[in-house]
């Protein structure tokens, strides 16, 4: 909403209302109402303009810019020229929408939801290609360059895992530039193709995901490990705050055997060392690294599979709740077993209390899908083969808007 994105200009200036209201001419309290979203932005008179205007001038310390360029540019740097950062700020502001996920993501989402399969990865994956062969120096620590020095690095670090043919238990964080992962399709798949072999052998992965606290972004992150998650036991984060932008971290680790780590500044990760990691102690100390940074981050989803006992403690998450619940309910013509399932969930969410049905008709929702949602428990999204419960409340208010 412009009104969100006027109150984050506002904060990062530290302007006061009056003080913008005299730059633009307008009152103050009139500021006040655009800013908290009870006025809509005056169509007959000139205020995106002139507000941009103010902020170009006003963003002005090294600070304000990083948070500028986190929030608007992905992390690139904003415009030395003044006219095109004005131009920018515009065309931001402008985009009411930007936050909101688009209806069509929502709706791929949950069609990948609703047809996902643990047997549908990527690929195969045979014996010979899992036994550990590859031609590196067993001294530790060793050292891997650049985007190609990663890819090697990640390929070392999850063959010797497969190559075990037991569970491990893993910690995958980055927020380095992710074109190391895709700028080769082949080897994005022999990635997804490692880790799936990981967590249908009993692997366990906590992960922190990165995102900007975009709506979008969240959807974009579980549609893309989705084949992971239908495939095992994985633990989703994200950090819920805006970061400076300027150092990036990679961390994976494989507890108690060996770890990866490498930092870069901005998106360069051009001759960046890439650090492969077997020392004990060091392990250890990385190991309360990631964990430290997990605290300050929180869950981005808990998935489950779909059976009575799973729904169940899924719902118990809504009956404990004072918010009203909504429900959206899809049926599904095709066979008699998907029926069964689909009336006992109906059964099950008809004992919830202030439960609000909400017509689906005319709405693009999969068949076999039924959603509830409310404000402090997130969304949950059971299908025949999955229950998918998100826990934070933005995520909550994408789908209202979307359902209602």
């Amino acid at each position: 909403m412009t009104s969100e994105k006027l109150d984050i200009l506002m904060k990062i200036t530290n302007t006061k209302n009056s003080v913008l209201a005299r730059a633009l001419s307008f009152d103050a309290s009139y500021i006040g109402r655009i800013r908290t979203g009870k006025r809509g932005i005056p169509k007959h008179m000139p205020f995106i303009e002139p507000a941009a205007s103010y902020f170009a001038r006003n963003i002005k310390t090294d600070y304000q810019k990083k948070l500028i360029s986190e929030i608007i540019c992905n992390g690139n740097p904003i415009p030395e020229d003044k006219e095109e950062f004005e131009t920018l700020l515009t065309a931001w502001l402008r985009e009411d929408n930007q936050n909101k996920p688009d209806s069509s993501s929502i709706d791929l989402l949950l069609r990948k939801l609703s047809s996902a399969n643990p047997t549908d990865i990527p690929g195969a994956m045979s014996d010979s290609d899992i036994i550990y062969n590859e031609n590196v120096p067993e001294s530790s620590p060793i050292y891997f360059y650049g985007n190609t020095g990663k890819r090697k690095a990640t390929e070392h670090f999850l063959k010797k895992l497969c190559a075990d043919a037991k569970p491990h238990t893993l910690f995958l964080f980055s927020d380095e530039d992710m074109a190391w992962l895709y700028e080769d399709p082949a080897f994005a798949k022999k990635w997804t193709i490692y880790l799936i072999k990981l967590l249908t052998s009993g692997s366990h992965i906590k992960i922190i995901h990165t995102i900007n606290r975009n709506l979008n972004d969240l959807m974009e992150a579980i549609q893309k490990w989705l084949p992971l998650y239908m495939a095992g036991d994985i633990e989703p984060y994200y950090y819920p705050r805006l970061r400076d932008g300027i150092y990036h971290r990679t961390l994976f680790l494989a507890k108690g055997q060996f770890a990866i780590t490498s930092n870069s500044i901005g998106n360069i990760t051009e001759g960046m060392p890439n650090i492969f990691i077997d020392e004990p102690k060091a392990l250890i100390g990385l190991e309360k690294e990631f964990n430290n940074f997990l605290t300050m981050c929180v869950p981005l989803m808990k998935i489950y599979k779909s059976n009575t006992k799973n729904i169940n403690k899924a719902l118990i998450r809504f009956n404990n709740t004072e918010d009203e619940a909504f429900f959206l309910e899809a049926t599904d013509n095709t066979g008699d077993s998907k029926k069964k399932f689909i009336n006992k969930v109906k059964n099950l969410v008809n004992e919830i209390p202030k439960l609000t049905k909400i017509n689906s008709f005319g709405k693009r929702i999969p068949e076999n899908i039924s959603i509830l949602a409310n404000i402090n428990s997130g969304v949950l999204v059971i299908t025949d083969k999955v229950v998918f419960d998100t826990t934070e409340s933005n995520f909550t208010m994408a789908f209202l808007e979307y359902l209602l």
